[in-house]
């Protein structure tokens, strides 16, 4: 299974999971790479910008070091007229 078809997929099909259970979508995506023998690493890299994702490898893989310079938070890309 190619990890970047996934990210693909995931980035136009999240959008449509419901907030509250992107969480749950992500984890079951995560075992699935996992389980087709894709490292922490190599998720980590294809998923770099995704806040689920990365909170999910968070607390699958406890003893790895996932620093928030390894990700660009989406979040970051918007405008908000509260912090002026």
């Amino acid at each position: 299974m190619s990890i970047d078809l996934v990210n693909d997929l995931w980035n136009e099909l999240k959008e449509y999971i419901q907030y509250s259970e992107r969480e749950d979508a992500a984890k079951a995506m995560v075992d699935i790479l996992f389980d087709y023998d894709h490292s922490a690493d190599e998720i980590v890299a294809a998923f770099k910008s995704d806040a689920e994702v990365k909170e999910i490898l968070q607390k699958s893989n406890p003893d790895m070091d996932i620093s928030d310079d390894e990700f660009e938070n989406e979040d970051d890309y918007y405008y908000d007229d509260e912090d002026e």
